[in-house]
């Protein structure tokens, strides 16, 4: 999958979870994304520094009414990762609800570190 598919997938995905709810589909947001993107880079470049898998959520302040989702797996192919990822995270009890509450949006990107083998995932819901 190219990476430029990488955000729309995760999207579909979560659109599809919560079309099995009865909930409408959430809305996609460039910039949110951009600024996971951002955060996935930082966990990538941390986790490489450090030498060990890293997965925190984002230094910065998330806009009024947004939530972060981080998770991370070492993995040598990136499309089964990212599916272990996806489906892991969204049946966890805390994401599951985010997931349903909310209302309007979804960002979300990856980075994936060929060298360490390592996938990093942040999602944004509001």
């Amino acid at each position: 999958m190219p990476f430029d598919d990488v955000r729309r997938y995760l999207w579909q995905r979560v659109n599809d979870y919560r079309a099995g709810l009865g909930l409408p589909s959430l809305e996609f947001s460039d910039e949110q994304s951009r600024a996971c993107k951002q955060h996935a880079n930082y966990l990538a470049s941390t986790s490489r520094s450090k030498g060990q898998l890293t997965s925190e959520q984002s230094p910065e302040n998330l806009r009024p009414g947004w939530n972060e989702n981080v998770a991370a797996t070492s993995a040598e192919q990136f499309e089964p990762a990212l599916d272990e990822l996806v489906w892991r995270n969204v049946t966890k009890l805390e994401l599951a609800q985010r997931i349903r509450q909310a209302s309007q949006y979804f960002g979300a990107d990856v980075t994936f570190d060929k060298d360490e083998k390592r996938l990093f995932l942040v999602m944004r819901l509001k």
